[in-house]
């Protein structure tokens, strides 16, 4: 990975207004779509409605996940050559056909594949659009915290997202008209998505820079070191909340799985607003690890869990987890990128979480149908805090650049 200079933070780059209409529109865009995504953490009891056991599941969640990250190969540069607004209304269109397309399903055949196939590509490129916008509206120096802020919408999202999933479920008893109306609301708010993206960027000049390398030796050139891995890890621990929690609620005789994702989208809101401070004093490596522990601490205590209001302590710390690493491992992976090429650069980072997801659904799925939920949950943690001991040996002598920039900067054209 080559090293670029550090920049040169100027007094209006300090003064520049973050908050403004275009980023509440794009906080109100992410509440939408994560509250859209919430609603197809029902897909592994759809699965299971359809006649599939929790091996199948991780083989479809795994297929839609390659698909997604095969897309990515292609996402990067064409954001980098075509700009955000033509490659984000791209993106909401398939991830509504996908979304039309697991509604409708019947039986598990090559629809609900092709599915979850378009939705990943879907829900994946919004996501990487939605991240390139905001972060080249903003001072490289304050890309963490902006992150962070937008990404506390999807915490809201969440728990409206489970809320609304767990009213859905508990009302409806006909399972076939129960998923036509999870996945058909999750179509229509994807639609209302890519309304507000089209307002978003209806006045954003796109330049396409002069040379876009190919994407490996851009990858190769930019590297950013160990913090993939740190991203396929939080891709294990998504997977496992987001495909197979709901499965492990029912298998205790659990209603739904309110409990877990309110506590967690709760605490992940208000630490997320906390700890957005936190990254002017403390290294953002140093975060991840607390983040990645406090992830597998999570995990390990979800085995001991009896009771539905059991699940509000791992809750709490998987979303202490969720709301350090993510705007963290983001900023660290792009910051290697040049502004150009922004868009390959969200990708990779974006696309190293859809690895993990791809890596160990069918091996978590694999292990629940073997050893049962509890082994699934230990092996989990262990994979956390494996990661964390090593990323801290690993980075523990390295520099945060962000520190230095949040300080009071000499004037431009001096040493920084």
């Amino acid at each position: 990975m080559s090293s670029l200079p550090a920049p040169i933070v100027t007094e209006s780059d300090r003064q520049a207004v973050i908050y403004d209409r275009i980023f509440w529109i794009a906080y109100l865009a992410n509440l939408v779509i994560v509250t859209a995504n919430a609603l197809s953490f029902r897909f592994a009891d759809m699965v299971t409605y359809l006649g599939g056991d929790n091996t199948i599941t991780g083989t479809i969640a795994s297929l839609g996940t390659v698909c997604g990250l095969a897309s990515r190969l292609l996402l990067g540069q064409m954001v980098d050559r075509y700009g955000t607004r033509i490659i984000w209304i791209v993106s909401s269109l398939i991830y509504i056909l996908g979304a039309l397309g697991l509604a409708f399903a019947e039986t598990i055949s090559w629809q609900i594949y092709l599915s979850r196939a378009f939705y990943a590509i879907g829900i994946g490129s919004m996501l990487t659009c939605s991240m390139v916008h905001i972060q080249g509206r903003v001072p490289i120096h304050r890309r963490t915290e902006v992150i962070g802020v937008l990404g506390s919408s999807g915490f809201v999202g969440m728990i409206t997202g489970a809320l609304l999933g767990d009213y859905l479920t508990g009302t409806i008893s006909n399972e076939s008209f129960r998923y036509l109306i999870l996945f058909s609301t999750a179509a229509g708010l994807g639609t209302f998505y890519l309304f507000l993206a089209l307002i978003m960027t209806h006045d954003d000049v796109h330049e396409e820079p002069n040379h876009t390398p190919t994407l490996l030796p851009l990858i190769w050139r930019y590297w950013p070191g160990l913090i993939i891995l740190v991203s396929t890890i939080m891709g294990m621990c998504f997977t496992i909340s987001t495909v197979f929690l709901t499965r492990f609620a029912h298998s205790l005789g659990f209603a739904g799985i309110g409990w877990y994702f309110s506590s967690y989208a709760i605490s992940a809101f208000f630490l997320r607003l906390l700890t957005t401070s936190w990254i002017r004093v403390m290294s953002r490596r140093l975060l991840i690890v607390i983040g990645l522990c406090a992830h597998s601490l999570g995990l390990l205590c979800l085995p001991w869990v009896t009771l539905p209001w059991h699940l509000v302590f791992p809750a709490i710390l998987s979303g202490f987890g969720h709301a350090l690493l993510f705007p963290c491992v983001v900023s660290l992976t792009t910051k290697c990128f040049p502004k150009e090429y922004q868009g390959t650069a969200n990708s990779v980072v974006l696309g190293s979480v859809d690895i993990g997801a791809l890596i160990f659904s069918p091996m978590i799925g694999w292990t629940i149908d073997q050893f049962g939920f509890q082994v699934m949950f230990r092996l989990g943690a262990l994979c956390a805090l494996l990661m964390a001991i090593s990323f801290y040996l690993a980075d523990r002598n390295l520099t945060d650049e962000d520190l230095a920039l949040h300080r009071p900067q000499i004037k431009q054209g001096s040493s920084s």
